[in-house]
């Protein structure tokens, strides 16, 4: 029978098929895998459609921001970039091209988001739509992500001590589901977050329960340990003014 191929480079390959799904076991909950046994094909099929529609964007952002994503990658892995911002905060042609799930995972200097445009912020949005902001769809998604870009996530206690190379993110969802927040811990234990891309960075003296922005109020879920093995104490100052990418 024939199928449907959809496929991303480095990345995803992922094979729809009336008789067969090759789709990762891993997305289901126990109550789903149930249903699965169970061949209840209608819940079963429910949960294909919606994780299909959310690699298809992701596909979708991939093949439109292509040197975007070639350019991040070079940075985290072929030059071992290792956050180091800090607690500067953007520049006013910065601070427009990066939001929290960029601030926290990736941490770029100025220099480096100046190699990227307005049209590339996509690269920092989840594949997930209003009501899908659960804990366990936004945690999916972020190590996904991280992975994708050769980051290694473990998940921590908030006092867990962070080395050289890695650093220490927090995940927060909003109650409805409806949009979610991450806040990155800087070296003297002070936590930073970025509200949006439009907003700059805000300090907050202790990781804390709740995050409220104007239009949402997150709540801490779980805290993570970012490690890029690929870390190098400097990055070459050469690549920061250096816009062309090799695919």
């Amino acid at each position: 029978m024939a199928a449907i191929v959809f496929s991303m480079p480095k990345v995803y390959h992922i094979t729809f098929s009336f008789a067969r799904i090759n789709l990762s076991w891993q997305n289901f909950s126990a109550s789903k895998k149930q249903a699965f046994r169970q061949n209840e094909h209608v819940i079963l099929l429910q949960h294909i459609v919606k994780w299909g529609i959310i690699y298809m964007m992701i596909e979708q952002v991939q093949t439109k921001n292509k040197f975007a994503f070639a350019r991040l990658e070079n940075i985290m892995k072929n030059y071992g970039y290792i956050p180091r911002r800090y607690l500067c905060h953007y520049e006013d042609d910065t601070i427009e091209l990066t939001n929290g799930l960029g601030h926290a995972l990736f941490n770029l200097t100025d220099d480096l988001l100046k190699g990227f445009t307005k049209d590339d912020r996509r690269i920092f949005c989840l594949g997930l739509n209003f009501g899908e902001f659960t804990f366990e769809n936004v945690e999916y998604q972020f190590i996904d992500t991280a992975n994708m870009y050769g980051l290694d996530v473990k998940e921590c206690r908030k006092n867990d001590l962070a080395d050289k190379r890695s650093w220490k993110v927090a995940l927060y969802v909003d109650e409805y589901g409806n949009d979610c927040h991450f806040l990155k811990e800087e070296r003297n234990e002070i936590w930073t977050g970025k509200l949006g891309f439009y907003q700059d960075i805000t300090l907050y003296p202790s990781l804390p329960k709740h995050v409220v922005s104007n239009t949402h109020e997150y709540t801490l879920g779980k805290t993570f340990m970012i490690t890029n093995f690929n870390g190098k104490d400097e990055i070459d100052q050469a690549f920061k003014k250096n816009v062309t990418i090799e695919i």
